[in-house]
């Protein structure tokens, strides 16, 4: 099998508010928009439930969105100043630092800065917040 492509598709109860967050405050920018739907950088789509999302599934978080960044602490001193809250503060894990938040329909995100160590490159994947 040979995958050419992939998305991550985030359902969200108000698709307006959902995208204010992912536009306004991680600064993806919309490449495509639908009545009922948004295609932003790196092909992230969010998209409007079908129906009200049952709270259980928010739980299970089977997903997670990881935006590589620069900055994890700069990144997080300007989404908190945004009045963005982490359940996650900056944790450093020694070659990578973390830190977590939910959307406002309460999915994952991660935010991951790699250190510059021979051998530890950041995959190719979500570039700059901040």
């Amino acid at each position: 099998m040979r995958i050419a492509e992939a998305c991550i598709v985030i359902l969200a109860e108000d698709l307006d508010r959902t995208l204010e967050f992912y536009r306004d405050r991680l600064g993806l920018s919309v490449q495509e928009e639908e009545e009922d739907w948004a295609r932003l950088d790196y092909n992230i789509v969010i998209m409007r439930a079908p129906e009200p999302v049952p709270s259980g599934i928010v739980t299970l978080n089977t997903v997670i969105l990881s935006l590589t960044v620069p900055d994890v602490d700069a990144a997080y001193r300007e989404l908190t100043r945004q009045g963005v809250s982490f359940f996650e503060v900056p944790q450093d894990h020694g070659t990578f630092k973390t830190a977590a938040l939910r959307d406002p329909d309460g999915n994952l995100v991660q935010l991951i800065e790699y250190h510059e160590e021979p051998g530890n490159a950041p995959p190719n994947g979500p570039g700059n917040m901040v």
